[in-house]
């Protein structure tokens, strides 16, 4: 069986994503194309680039915590502040991205000249842009800004779709400023519908707490984007493609917390998936 996927957005609760991808290799089911909003970008990333669900689970046990809360300076509490008023967040995402950059290059996965096929990219991405207050696909809508798709780095993609708002600073390219694409399309299921290949989409839930979250951390930026971007149409909460893992206990940017409980969450996104692929009957039992 080969599919198409898509992560939602979620913060840590993402690891769960881990044990979804070993349900599917464990069945022999392969993912051709990917895409993702957010921890879904950097799982899509990763399972393009050709990551398996061990790979992943073996740089979670090492993984230094710090790569995620990098203040790009001094670390007391005025700095903090003062990057919120300054900077629009208190910390610097680049320090992810340069780490993320390493481990793509194990897989010989630098930009999305890497992952495209027949003129097409098998790796997609939300943004969003929030001077224009757009929701932007990446790469397929990077011309707009005057950049090359081929030629853009995808642990770049990854971050700017990463930007939670007010935890990290945006993501600044000329004039233009970009934060996490969950703000207006957290799970786009729709991006592969044109495609032959049938699409799953996984989606970490708790009564749509992710964005719940999200709206919170956005505030500052006031009503033009709330209204713009968070009030998407493109929303398929239930689609019946829809694989919705349930975290009722983390939430997205409980770091520590995630981390401390990732076997949990790994079991999570098993279960879940196998739960909707036998009462789909897409598997045998």
């Amino acid at each position: 069986m080969i599919i198409n996927v898509v992560f939602s957005g979620g913060g840590i609760k993402g690891l769960a994503y881990i044990g979804a991808l070993r349900f599917l290799e464990e069945q022999g089911i392969k993912i051709t194309k990917a895409a993702g909003t957010s921890v879904g970008a950097l799982f899509s990333a990763l399972v393009i680039a050709g990551f398996n669900a061990k790979e992943l689970a073996g740089y979670i046990d090492d993984f230094n915590i710090e790569t995620l809360i990098s203040y790009g300076g001094g670390t007391k509490a005025f700095k903090k502040f003062f990057d919120v008023i300054t900077k629009k967040g208190i910390y610097s995402i680049h320090t992810l991205e340069e780490f993320l950059a390493d481990i793509l290059s194990k897989k010989n996965v630098y930009t999305f000249k890497d992952v495209k096929e027949n003129n097409d990219y098998k790796l997609k991405m939300m943004v969003t842009e929030i001077k224009t207050a757009r929701n932007v696909i990446i790469p397929d809508e990077l011309p707009l800004y005057n950049i090359d798709p081929d030629n853009f780095p995808v642990a770049r993609a990854v971050v700017m779709s990463c930007n939670v708002p007010l935890f990290y600073q945006p993501y600044v390219i000329g004039k233009y400023a970009f934060v996490d694409g969950g703000i207006g399309a957290n799970y786009p299921l729709w991006i592969f519908d044109n495609e032959k290949n049938p699409t799953y989409g996984f989606r970490l839930t708790k009564q749509n707490q992710e964005q719940q979250e999200l709206l919170q951390a956005i505030s500052k930026y006031g009503k033009n984007i709330i209204n713009r971007i968070f009030l998407s149409p493109h929303e398929a909460i239930n689609d019946p493609r829809t694989i919705n893992i349930v975290i009722p206990d983390i939430k997205m940017l409980e770091f520590k917390k995630g981390f401390e409980n990732c076997k949990k969450l790994y079991f999570m996104g098993y279960q879940a998936t196998k739960d909707y692929f036998i009462k789909n009957g897409l598997i045998k039992t």
